[in-house]
């Protein structure tokens, strides 16, 4: 079976199934098309079906779109989708949470940095966010990860809007100790951070123009 994932040149929905996938160790292909191109693959159903990305093609050629159903398809070969009907609820509710809190993915990634419409997204986004990290925090308590001594799909989906997070503003979850202790947990697991030391930096690479990703 061959998989190709298809993105764009962003830190967002698309690192989800990224980290699925590599914690899995499941091969597949790594396509990034430049956002400046994405009008001419745009409404191709050989790559997506909503004209919208992340997508992924199975080799069959079957194309799975929506960030939410690609991410569950990859937890599932991955082996960490859970089988108790309770459990993978839990996990399931760990995801919606991360998808709620996706706002940090424009914020970082295509809102002009320093405009109007950056403030008020930021502001907005930043004084919702506390109560979340409080709740989801009592959620972990003492455990490793959300899915206990494994991770889950719910981990990699909160990982990767907290790594956002912090690349906006550096240290945030100093105040929060045990997602803290969980990040790093995350991050220490050698395929996490062999993609995250491998994958594009930040910089005029990525990102819409003027958007705070480019600048730092």
């Amino acid at each position: 079976m061959t998989l190709t994932f298809y993105y764009l040149n962003l830190r967002a929905r698309g690192e989800i199934p990224r980290f699925i996938l590599k914690y899995g160790k499941i091969d597949y292909k790594d396509v990034t098309i430049p956002i400046k191109n994405w009008p001419q693959y745009k409404y191709d159903a050989n790559i997506c079906h909503f004209g919208a990305l992340p997508s992924i093609t199975i080799g069959n050629g079957k194309v799975i779109s929506q960030s939410g159903a690609i991410a569950r398809y990859c937890a599932k070969l991955a082996g960490i989708y859970p089988n108790d009907p309770i459990e993978a609820a839990e996990a399931d509710m760990v995801f919606e949470l991360a998808q709620e809190l996706n706002d940090i993915n424009p914020i970082l990634n295509a809102v002009p940095y320093e405009s109007d419409a950056y403030r008020t997204k930021y502001d907005n986004y930043f004084k919702i966010l506390p109560g979340k990290l409080d709740a989801v925090s009592k959620i972990l308590g003492n455990k490793k990860f959300f899915g206990g001594e494994g991770s889950h799909h719910g981990d990699f989906a909160l990982f990767h809007i907290l790594d956002n997070v912090q690349t906006v503003v550096p240290g945030y979850l100093k105040d929060y100790p045990s997602l803290l202790n969980w990040d790093r947990e995350i991050r220490s697991l050698p395929a996490i951070k062999s993609y995250l030391d491998s994958r594009p930096p930040t910089g005029p690479l990525l990102g819409r123009e003027g958007s705070l990703i480019q600048r730092i």
